[in-house]
């Protein structure tokens, strides 16, 4: 049985500026929780939830890291309302990539909204695990 430990990442100011520096722009709006699987009651990565929204249209995403917040994976959670969001392919390109190394977004299509979100969604791990 796994256990996990959630933790409230709520952003600070000096949060949100760090991920400017970083090419993500968050605010306050962006407030979630991180999941952080034990391993023997030691942390073993991370795990996010978050939204992304396609043509006015919400989705779920689910990111995965290993300890050192290195992209595990990236997976379509609920994609009720947008249904292409779970057959894209650009999933497969964040694994093994660190949360501050994410790309920035080009362009407005499936894909790069997926980007835009995963890039905040790493953004907001980085600046509250490893800057906290």
């Amino acid at each position: 049985m796994k256990t996990w430990l959630p933790k409230d990442a709520l952003l600070s100011d000096a949060d949100v500026a760090r991920a400017a520096l970083l090419g993500a722009t968050l605010s306050k709006a962006d407030d979630n929780t991180i999941y952080i699987p034990l391993a023997d009651q030691r942390p073993s990565g991370t795990a996010l939830i978050f939204a992304a929204v396609y043509q006015g249209k919400p989705f779920y995403l689910l990111l995965t890291t290993d300890r050192a917040l290195t992209v595990a994976s990236v997976e379509p959670m609920n994609t009720r309302q947008v249904p292409e969001a779970e057959k894209s392919k650009v999933y497969a390109t964040f694994k093994g990539v660190p949360v501050d190394k994410l790309p920035a977004a080009t362009g407005s299509d499936l894909d790069a909204v997926i980007t835009a979100a995963v890039k905040k969604a790493g953004t907001l791990l980085f600046v509250r695990l490893k800057n906290a």
